[in-house]
């Protein structure tokens, strides 16, 4: 610099602030940017009836991840592990069965016990089907909530007096609805370990949201 230079002094002081100005730049957007490790923010997820999104969720049962399925009809978001399926909506309500593998619905008949975890929603008062039930030996049974709605956890075998052959393990939920009660199902069968299908319904339940039918 010219310090004796007037005009050299200016240009150097005018070339001196924009070089300022631009690390200054450079610097807030470093600040923008996330961070190695980071996560970067995370849209909201879907509204739409029968649809998944995923959402920000950490747990030992969904440690890849969760998405969330929104039924409105029934009226209830349930959140599942990231990377299972979930029926479309086609042939039973939305939300209704939750595998690791794709799901194909039957029609005109049962739902196969192997699939990991079913929700329903039955038109049978919660006394009736928490009660003595056929085929259904009962081995534990505890007071739980679900969102707030009271219910039972029943662990149970079946007998052979149903529909399936006896000494099949199930782990269910029961939340009480007035006239309505639903009940969400795993059973001791298929690909995926009892324990494994019983924490992710245990989680699947502890992220269950009721919300108005229809809205």
């Amino acid at each position: 610099m010219d310090l004796l230079n007037p005009d050299g002094l200016r240009r150097d002081l005018m070339n001196g602030g924009r070089v300022f100005t631009m690390i200054l730049l450079i610097g807030l957007a470093a600040c923008e940017r996330p961070q190695a490790g980071e996560p970067a923010a995370q849209p909201a997820p879907a509204e739409a009836n029968g649809t998944t999104a995923t959402v920000d969720a950490a747990s030992p049962a969904m440690a890849t991840g969760a998405a969330q399925c929104l039924n409105r009809e029934e009226g209830f978001a349930v959140q599942y592990p990231a990377d299972w399926h979930v029926n479309t909506g086609d042939v039973m309500e939305p939300c209704s069965l939750f595998d690791p593998e794709p799901i194909t619905v039957p029609r005109d008949s049962e739902v196969p016990i192997e699939i990991a975890i079913m929700i329903d929603f039955e038109g049978v008062p919660f006394a009736t089907v928490t009660g003595d039930v056929l085929g259904r030996r009962e081995i534990a049974r505890e007071s739980i909530t679900v969102d707030g709605r009271e219910g039972v956890r029943i662990e149970s075998a079946t007998t052979g007096e149903g529909l399936h052959p006896p000494g099949i393990g199930s782990y269910q939920y029961f939340v009480d609805l007035g006239d309505t009660t639903m009940i969400a199902t795993t059973y001791d069968a298929g690909g995926v370990t009892f324990g494994r299908k019983r924490q992710v319904l245990d989680e699947m339940m502890a992220s269950f949201d009721f919300r108005e039918p229809g809205a």
